[in-house]
């Protein structure tokens, strides 16, 4: 038989993978583009009854984050992500990716549509 501590971390790993599910689904089903908006709610159901939960769920970050083995340095991180100055940027390439591609130099002559908000 599994210890209890690992019988609770199989459960808790089971919740986020369901909270994943219904994130997405709420993106999906939900009758916004996709923008900031959209995407600090589905971070708000990602984040319910789960670990972090109790840090600013459906909000942007203000401090810079990465990926990596325990003890990682953010240099040294597999992954880091923009920091948190940039988020409404990226954001704002989410929802208006003509805007952003004029303003870059260089920009190309046409810019595709926005993502498809659904699966087919």
């Amino acid at each position: 038989m599994c210890p209890p501590s690992f019988q609770l971390e199989v459960r808790q790993d089971a919740k986020e993978v369901q909270n994943d599910v219904r994130a997405l689904e709420h993106g999906l089903d939900a009758d916004l583009p996709i923008s900031a908006r959209l995407l600090r709610e589905m971070h708000a159901v990602l984040m319910q009854g789960v670990r972090g939960r109790s840090r600013a769920p459906g909000e942007l970050r203000r401090s810079q984050n990465w990926i990596g083995p325990a003890g990682t340095r953010r240099r040294d991180g597999t992954f880091v992500p923009a920091p948190p100055g940039l988020m409404l940027e990226q954001a704002l390439r989410l929802k208006h990716p003509e805007i952003y591609a004029a303003q870059q130099e260089g920009a190309p002559a046409h810019v595709p549509p926005s993502l498809p908000r659904g699966l087919p």
